[in-house]
């Protein structure tokens, strides 16, 4: 008798993506940005999803997680030079001065 496999599900609910309480990776990230999201599904699944080694997807995670440093450290520049050009030094956004 020959026994049969079924192919690994790899579009949905994988079984890489799947939480001990039923919930699935994508259930708890769909609404983070995306560098966060996409840093959590890596660490999640790290040694889980076949052909994926667990250090490609520790070293994924920190791609995102460095690549999101950047991006709030961007942002926070701009908002403070922002706020310095509308009439405040302290970082806190305030509304334009009114000519006169």
């Amino acid at each position: 008798m020959t026994e049969t496999t079924e192919p690994y599900e790899e579009i949905h609910s994988p079984k890489h993506y799947q939480l001990p309480d039923g919930l699935e990776v994508i259930d708890l990230i769909e609404d983070l940005p995306f560098n966060v999201a996409s840093a959590l599904k890596y660490l999640f699944r790290a040694g889980k999803k076949p052909g994926a080694s667990s250090q490609t997807d520790l070293e994924k995670a920190l791609y995102y997680v460095e690549r999101e440093v950047i991006r709030l450290r961007r942002q926070g520049a701009i908002l403070r030079v922002r706020a310095i050009s509308w009439g405040t030094s302290q970082g806190g956004l305030c509304l334009p001065r009114k000519p006169g």
